[in-house]
């Protein structure tokens, strides 16, 4: 698929898979091209595959929702060992595949030494025909069992690991795309890795390899980091509490930007959640959970019929996360706003925003947020009070874990944003016209930039990210910010693109 290993499994990406498992029942594969530096019980550990890795490569966010279970297999070149060992079974010619207990009873018994064997946690697997039919669809390339050459491209990429463990700050981990490259041009498919070299794909893998299987940086500018990021997430943390006591619950209503400020966050996954803004509708002590508010997708659209003339009104479905949105009717979240001072008699709920929002010394005019039924929203539009481009439909929803959230406030990649200063009609007006929209980064920028945290932080992470994209603006000679994006040299932009490519442009 075309889209597939982009957005999300890039470690499948120009993977080297060695089936180890057969039959009528299920097909068990390991990837022998994803070394890291990460070890199990003092052995060197590479990732195998997704499937019972015991959370040794997952994203911090995942970590605690993996499961622990580790699947451990091992692959060996020393026919010495593994023709006189019956736990040894062959997989190719000149390899054979054995389990974790297994070699460690052979180095126990003076056998066999740790480095006679490469550890791989976690699989892949087929349920049957799967991988047939994945194999017909052009998903991978079917190679003859050429154990000779594989070894030695396992063997160089032991070579390099061990350069990089020795020298972690100048040497870059192997992303086991020359190891790839390398047996695609022994079967004859020289040219396609050569078409694709140093595509996005390339891109995303080569990040995914630097976040997980990498060892995080324990040096001083890194507890300075972490110093820096605590501090940051209390301060910004503040600005959406309920109450201005030390209450720990976040306000519904509190409206956020987020953007990618450097590392895996909303590139890796959720990259719909890059340059976007958020409005919390949902929190408790131990998740939260927004909307997304601009994404209009192009192709997505829910009719309302109103009550009083039978009329049929049209509106475009925001994208507003990949998650369910529980309870709410057709899966749809109504919103609207209205100021405070005008007399509202909407059927909907409040989100009454955070304390600094709310409190005395505030005496701007502000926005009052509702949430709706579709019943109530027709009523209102029925009325008068409101026409449809007064409202947004959001389909979905996005979620943390609390200790996740407070980490992405930290980094700089979640900013409590002003609700004064809120472009809520522009905001309305960027969902009436989804097929010329911007991909929302205009108004991204325009809300950003009144933000709080970065105006009292002039080093704030999120600032840079501002600069860098008013930088790109102005020096573009560009028709609008959807064409910015495409030009963009951040990889996040490009991926973002990618996202919507697929899921809210209608072409």
């Amino acid at each position: 698929q075309e889209i597939a290993f982009t957005l999300r499994q890039q470690y499948f990406h120009k993977c080297v898979v060695v089936v180890t498992q057969h039959d009528e029942h299920f097909t068990k594969g390991v990837i022998v091209n994803r070394p890291s530096r990460r070890t199990l019980e003092g052995w060197e550990v590479w990732l195998g595959g997704d499937v019972l890795e015991g959370g040794l490569f997952a994203a911090p966010s995942a970590a605690q929702k993996q499961s622990t279970q580790l699947d451990v297999e091992c692959l060996t070149a020393e026919a010495r060992i593994a023709k006189n060992n019956s736990d040894c079974i062959k997989v190719v010619k000149g390899i054979w595949r054995t389990s974790f207990k297994a070699a460690k009873q052979m180095v126990s018994d003076g056998i066999a030494q740790p480095e006679h064997f490469w550890v791989l946690a976690g699989y892949a697997g087929w349920a049957p025909g799967q991988l047939q039919g994945e194999l017909d669809r052009g998903s991978w390339y079917l190679a003859a069992a050429d154990g000779a050459s594989l070894v030695d491209e396992l063997l160089r990429t032991r070579k390099a690991l061990q350069t990089v463990n020795n020298d972690p700050a100048t040497s870059m981990l192997d992303d086991g795309i020359a190891t790839w490259t390398s047996l695609m041009e022994r079967i004859g498919h020289g040219d396609e890795a050569q078409r694709t070299k140093g595509n996005l794909d390339d891109e995303m893998l080569r990040l995914w390899v630097d976040t997980r299987l990498g060892l995080p940086s324990l040096d001083a500018k890194a507890f300075t980091r972490h110093a820096e990021e605590r501090k940051r997430s209390e301060l910004a943390q503040k600005l959406i509490l309920t109450s201005s006591q030390q209450s720990s619950d976040f306000a519904r209503g509190s409206l956020l930007a987020g953007q990618a400020v450097g590392g895996a966050d909303f590139v890796l996954d959720k990259q719909y959640l890059h340059r976007s803004l958020l409005l919390i509708v949902a929190a408790n002590p131990e998740v939260v959970v927004a909307l997304t508010l601009n994404r209009p997708a192009s192709h997505k659209t829910v009719v309302l019929e109103i009550a009083s003339d039978r009329d049929r009104v049209e509106r475009t479905v925001a994208f507003g996360g990949d998650l369910a949105a529980r309870g709410a009717p057709g899966g749809i979240v109504w919103v609207t706003v209205g100021d405070n001072n005008e007399d509202n008699s909407f059927g909907g709920e409040i989100l009454p925003g955070p304390y600094s929002f709310n409190s005395p010394d505030n005496t701007k005019s502000r926005k009052i947020i509702y949430l709706c039924p579709p019943r109530e929203i027709a009523r209102v539009l029925s009325s008068g009070c409101r026409d449809i481009d007064q409202v947004l439909a959001v389909c979905g929803v996005t979620a943390w874990q609390r200790d996740e959230f407070a980490r992405l406030l930290g980094t700089g990649a979640l900013v409590p944003l002003d609700h004064d200063q809120f472009p809520w009609d522009d905001l309305f007006r960027l969902h009436s016209d989804p097929i010329n929209n911007d991909f929302g980064f205009a108004l991204w920028a325009q809300a950003l930039a009144t933000a709080k945290p970065l105006q009292q932080d002039a080093s704030h992470p999120a600032k840079r990210i501002l600069d860098q994209w008013d930088t790109l603006i102005q020096e573009g000679n560009y028709y609008n910010t959807k064409e910015a994006a495409l030009d963009s040299p951040s990889l996040a932009d490009r991926a973002f693109v990618k996202f919507a490519e697929f899921f809210l442009d209608d072409e």
